[in-house]
């Protein structure tokens, strides 16, 4: 099989699954559900592990969610074009692995000499039991705010920024998308942006 045909059926053993937390097939390897304003993603690949025998492969679920709003303003902030390839972005991402106690990043590896089967136990047991409380975690622009007035910088244990060269403007981003512009325009003295990003939001909040 080749990691494209892994990657169906593995989408398909998980559907009906994953249909039972709210979570919809968007298409091969990817599902999704919307929690308030928040798009909550579940994507996975496979590839071949090289130089390895050609029954093996590594395996990376990620948990990824979004705010249309708020991406729409990060890119705004960090001066880019909010386009096609921007609109597929998140504003937060997460590898399954880490969640796990231990942090494996083998956990998902996979010998196609094994049933498709007992490898979606897997993903299903492990999305159930930690991914669906990450998601609760962020599921509000409340929770978001709340999570960055305590993280100014990354937090291994939280989630990462997508646009990672820009995770002030990110926390502007929120403050303005959750109606918070005059904390935004405080935050600002805080430094966390350049000079020509901070022109950009005070041109966004007025002043």
């Amino acid at each position: 099989m080749t990691p494209k045909e892994m990657d169906k059926e593995l989408t398909l053993l998980l559907a009906d699954k994953m249909n039972s937390l709210g979570f919809k097939k968007k298409r091969t390897e990817v599902f999704s559900r919307k929690a308030n304003d928040c798009e909550q993603y579940f994507s996975f690949y496979f590839t071949r592990d090289r130089g390895l025998p050609g029954t093996n492969y590594s395996m990376f679920p990620t948990l990824s969610f979004r705010y249309p709003k708020v991406d729409e303003l990060h890119c705004l902030f960090m001066g880019k074009e909010y386009d096609k390839r921007e609109k597929d972005f998140g504003t937060g991402a997460k590898g399954l692995y880490t969640l796990v106690p231990g942090r494996d990043s083998g956990r998902y590896s996979y010998c196609s000499d094994n049933p498709m089967s007992g490898h979606a136990e897997l993903i299903f047991k492990d999305f159930s039991e930690y991914a669906l409380p990450f998601y609760d975690k962020y599921d509000s622009l409340d929770k978001l705010e709340a999570y960055f007035d305590q993280n100014r910088s990354h937090n291994r244990d939280g989630f990462d920024v997508v646009r990672h060269n820009a995770y002030g403007c990110c926390i502007a981003a929120v403050l303005c998308a959750n109606g918070k512009l005059e904390k935004c325009r405080q935050f600002l003295e805080e430094g966390l942006v350049t000079d020509e990003q901070r022109d950009r939001i005070l041109e966004y909040i007025g002043g």
